[in-house]
C-alpha cells in the first residue's frame, strides 16, 4: 500500500521511499482492497466460493480428453491441451464470447489458463470446451 512513515518530516525534509510496491495499484483499488479487509466474514465467504468453483472446475477438466489441468491454490487453472491445436480452440472459444489467457513462450504454448469466476461463468466456460475439445 502507499505510503511511508517520514521520520525526518518533524526537522523539515521530505523523503521520498526508495521501495516500490510490487504491484502497480491505483488509490481506487487499495480502496477497495482495505475497505474489503473490514469486513472479513464476507471476504472469506468469497474465498470459499472460490475454492469450491476451483475444485468444481478442476474435476470438471481432469475428466476431459485431451486436457490435462494442473492443481492451483489460486483463483484459476492451468490446462495443458494434448492436441496442439490451441489457437483453433481460442478462434473457437472467442466466437462464442469465451476468453481464456494463453500463453505466447514456447514452453507454454500448449498451456491455457481459467480463471474461476461465477458459478454461471464457469459453467459457459465448461460447455464450451466440452463442445470443442
Amino acid at each position: 500500500m502507499s505510503g511511508s512513515v517520514n521520520l525526518l518530516q518533524p526537522l523539515g525534509y521530505t523523503v521520498q521511499p526508495l521501495l516500490k510496491s510490487p504491484y502497480n495499484i491505483n488509490s481506487a483499488a487499495e480502496a477497495a482492497v482495505l475497505a474489503s479487509l473490514e469486513d472479513t466474514r464476507l471476504l472469506m465467504n468469497r474465498v470459499e466460493t472460490i475454492v469450491l468453483e476451483r475444485e468444481r472446475l478442476f474435476s470438471f477438466l481432469e475428466k476431459m480428453s485431451g486436457l490435462r489441468p494442473f492443481r492451483s491454490g489460486g483463483n484459476y487453472i492451468l490446462c495443458q491441451l494434448s492436441s496442439g491445436k490451441i489457437n483453433e480452440l481460442f478462434d473457437r472459444l472467442a466466437e462464442r464470447g469465451v476468453f481464456l489467457r494463453k500463453f505466447t513462450h514456447k514452453r507454454m504454448s500448449d498451456y491455457f489458463r481459467i480463471s474461476v469466476g461465477l458459478k454461471e461463468q464457469n459453467d459457459t466456460v465448461l460447455n464450451a470446451l466440452s463442445e470443442l475439445i
